[in-house]
C-alpha cells in the first residue's frame, strides 16, 4: 500500500463523539439516522469502544473493534478501522480542519463523519459515573470485623457489604468464614465481593485456588465462573502464544530448506567456473556423482512441494484468502 505508519493522529485514551454524518453518495450511509452523539475511545493497544446514542442504529462501523493510523502520501493521514470476526475493514481519512479538538473523518463514497473530542469529565454526571466499594476495602474506615489469612494478614472489612454481597455465608461466625486463606486468595475473594470483579493482577494459580473456595461455598457461583472465564481465557492466549511461536519455529526451517535447495545452483555455477582446470576424468566422475544424487534431490523437492499443495487444497476459502493477503503484498 505504500503506506507508512505515524503518529500524528495517535489519541490513545482520548473520547471523541460524533457531531454529525453526511453522505457522500446514494450508498446508505446512515445520515441523520440518530448516530450523532455516539462517542468512540481509542486506546494505546490498537481497539477501538463505541459508546452508542440513544436510538442510534447499528451499521458496519459499529462493528469494529481494532484501529490503526497510518501515513499515505496520496491519503495523507489514514484511520483505518477493522472487524476481526466479519473481516471488514473501513478506512476513514483523517483531517483537523480547525483545532486539535475537531477532526473530520471521510470515507471516499460513503459518507463524513465530523467529530468532536470529549474531555474528562464532560459525561460524568452521578447517574454515568462508575460507583465502586473497592476503597472501603482498600482503606478500611469505619470497618466492623477483620478476617487473618495464613501469613496473619489482617483484612478490615465491613459485615454490610459481606452480607449485601455473598448473603448466603454467615458472617457472624468465629472465627470468620475466609479465615486461614492465602493472603493472595484471601484478598481476591474480597475483591469480588465488594466490586463484582476480579483483581486485574491476578495470577493462574490464584484463580485456580480461588476457584475451589468458591465452590466450597453457597452464594459465590458468579466468582467460580468468572474464575474459569478468567482461566479459559488465559489457556487461550498461551494457545496462541504457541502457535506463534510454532509458526516462527516453522518459518525459519523452511528458511533453512529453501536455502538448502538454492545450493543446487551454486553447484552449477562452481562446476562451470573450475571446469577448464578439471582433466575429462575428474569432470566425468563429478558429472556421474551428481547425476546419482539429483534425482533423490529432486523428489524431496517434490514431496516438499506436494506437502504445501495439501496444506493449502485442506484451507477454506476464508483461510486462503487471509493466508493470501499476508503472503501477497497490495
Amino acid at each position: 500500500m505504500g503506506a507508512e505508519y505515524s503518529g500524528e493522529l495517535v489519541m490513545d485514551g482520548l473520547e471523541n463523539m460524533i457531531i454529525s454524518c453526511i453522505p457522500l453518495a446514494e450508498t446508505g450511509a446512515p445520515g441523520k439516522s440518530g448516530i450523532e452523539g455516539t462517542r468512540f475511545s481509542l486506546d494505546n493497544m490498537g481497539d477501538v469502544t463505541w459508546t452508542l446514542s440513544e436510538g442510534a442504529k447499528q451499521f458496519p462501523l459499529f462493528q469494529c473493534e481494532t484501529y490503526e493510523v497510518y501515513k499515505s502520501s496520496l491519503s495523507g493521514v489514514v484511520l483505518r478501522f477493522g472487524a476481526g470476526c466479519t473481516g471488514h475493514i473501513i478506512e476513514f481519512r483523517a483531517e483537523h480542519p480547525e483545532n486539535q479538538d475537531t477532526m473530520l473523518l471521510s470515507c471516499e463514497s460513503w459518507c463524513l463523519l465530523q467529530c468532536r473530542r470529549v474531555f474528562s469529565g464532560e459525561f460524568n454526571s452521578p447517574v454515568l459515573s462508575t460507583f465502586s466499594l473497592l476503597p472501603a476495602l482498600e482503606e478500611g474506615y469505619f470497618s466492623d470485623l477483620t478476617i487473618t489469612a495464613a501469613n496473619n494478614k489482617q483484612f478490615a472489612v465491613h459485615t454490610c457489604i459481606l452480607k449485601l454481597g455473598a448473603p448466603s455465608i454467615d458472617w457472624a461466625e468465629q472465627p470468620p468464614p475466609l479465615s486461614g486463606l492465602p493472603e493472595d486468595v484471601l484478598g481476591t475473594v474480597l475483591h469480588f465481593i465488594y466490586s463484582e470483579s476480579l483483581p486485574a493482577n491476578l495470577d493462574e494459580e490464584t484463580a485456580h485456588q480461588c476457584r475451589t473456595v468458591a465452590q466450597s461455598l453457597l452464594g459465590l457461583e458468579k466468582l467460580v465462573n468468572m474464575c474459569d472465564q478468567y482461566l479459559n481465557n488465559m489457556a487461550l492466549k498461551q494457545q496462541i502464544v504457541k502457535l506463534v511461536s510454532d509458526m516462527h519455529a516453522c518459518a525459519h526451517q523452511i528458511i533453512g530448506n529453501f536455502s538448502t535447495f538454492v545450493k543446487l545452483l551454486e553447484l552449477c555455477d562452481l562446476y562451470c567456473k573450475h571446469k577448464p582446470e578439471l582433466s575429462r576424468k575428474e569432470r566425468h566422475e563429478i558429472v556421474h556423482y551428481a547425476k546419482s544424487r539429483l534425482p533423490i534431490f529432486m523428489s524431496q523437492l517434490h514431496r516438499f512441494l506436494q506437502a504445501v499443495k495439501v496444506t493449502f487444497s485442506a484451507m477454506s476459502p476464508s483461510q486462503r484468502q487471509d493466508m493470501a493477503a499476508y503472503l501477497v503484498l497490495e
